[in-house]
């Protein structure tokens, strides 16, 4: 058994400042932010990143590798394009394409499934992207296998109506500052679908109008209707189905979109202030509804 030996008052009265200093250690410790620990990203110092099952700062990984540097590697057809990103994606412009045509999927169109069209082009031959043809000679070319006609930029005069007739057809510029279809005299529609033709326009700028009938469907897209010539008529007329995005349709000598019967989605117009722009008693979007 030990003998038990008295503690000193002296002894008693150390240990009680060291209790203190003990307790104030504790206190600030708690209080002080430990750098190794962290509950978001930016609790971590640059480089280091937040193991939110530790909670605690870990060396970054290393980035993943880019999925592409060039457009060969991009090898899903919808999604043909390199970005700046590095990653593949569809195509939203035509002039990100090779062929000079993007689809309303993503993907481009195949070269030799398009007639192309220079102002200044050939007569004859197969309207190639390297050997393109005037646009009167090219559009004759056209049928269900080659049903695209690219434009280069200029200027192009129509010798008489451009109509699509019971088939699909698209006509394709790059932009209506650099491209223009027009013509001139005439009193007839610059183009027309009929007996059920499906007619794309987009990428252009035109002094005519445009006509469908028969059940027809045209889409328009970013396209400038101005400087109409002589013709009094709505700049879109006729009956079945036609769509306008994002084009702007000015000063026509009738209405911009009248004497029509049947489906108009004109909602994605950018510029609906323009319709008809200077004409007096001119309306933007006059229709007949379908029965």
């Amino acid at each position: 058994m030990c003998d038990a030996k008295p503690v000193s008052a002296k002894r008693v009265v150390m240990l009680v400042p060291m209790r203190a200093l003990l307790v104030c250690l504790i206190v600030v410790s708690c209080t002080k932010a430990n750098p190794e620990f962290c509950e978001v990203e930016q609790d971590c110092s640059n480089g280091f990143v937040c193991d939110l099952e530790t909670h605690g700062c870990v060396e970054a990984p290393p980035p993943p590798d880019p999925e592409c540097s060039v457009e060969i590697q991009c090898t899903d057809p919808l999604k043909p394009i390199c970005g700046a990103d590095q990653t593949c994606h569809g195509c939203v412009l035509d002039d990100e394409c090779d062929s000079q045509v993007c689809r309303s999927d993503g993907s481009c169109e195949e070269a030799g499934n398009i007639v192309y069209a220079s102002p200044d082009g050939l007569s004859s031959g197969d309207c190639t992207a390297d050997a393109p043809c005037v646009v009167n000679f090219a559009r004759t070319l056209l049928d269900a296998s080659r049903a695209t006609l690219r434009l280069a930029n200029g200027t192009y005069v129509a010798v008489n109506d451009f109509v699509a007739n019971g088939t699909a057809i698209a006509v394709v510029g790059g932009s209506s500052a650099s491209v223009t279809f027009e013509r001139s005299g005439l009193i007839t529609p610059l183009f027309e679908a009929r007996s059920g033709a499906t007619l794309s326009l987009r990428g252009f700028a035109l002094n005519e109008g445009v006509v469908s009938s028969g059940g027809s469907t045209v889409v328009i897209t970013r396209l400038l209707f101005d400087h109409q010539s002589i013709t009094v008529r709505p700049w879109i007329s006729g009956s079945g189905t036609i769509e306008v995005r994002d084009s702007e349709l000015r000063d026509s000598n009738s209405d911009g979109c009248g004497s029509f019967t049947g489906t108009l989605d004109g909602s994605n117009l950018d510029h609906l202030t323009s319709l008809s722009v200077g004409r007096e008693g001119g309306t933007g979007f006059g229709t007949t509804p379908s029965a």
